[in-house]
């Protein structure tokens, strides 16, 4: 699958997500790989390291939990 349509997949398991997520990680960021929470932590650089550190140069979805900050789309390096 292309990398456009694996963030794009991840992004709307992101959308389905969120209303669990405003009660459990409310005001985090999540990083988002395979449908599932991967990783989470006050900031996105924190979540993207926790996220790389565990699961190696792939896709994944980093998106905030509240309002008022994007989300980030992060391509593996390949």
């Amino acid at each position: 699958m292309a990398a456009e349509d694996l963030f794009e997949q991840e992004k709307a398991a992101f959308v389905v997500l969120l209303p669990s997520l405003q009660r459990s990680h409310r005001w985090q960021f999540v990083a988002i790989h395979n449908g599932e929470v991967a990783a989470s932590a006050a900031t996105e650089d924190e979540a993207a390291h926790a996220f790389f550190g565990e699961y190696g140069d792939t896709h994944v979805y980093i998106g905030f939990v509240g309002e008022g900050k994007p989300a980030y789309q992060i391509r593996p390096r390949r």
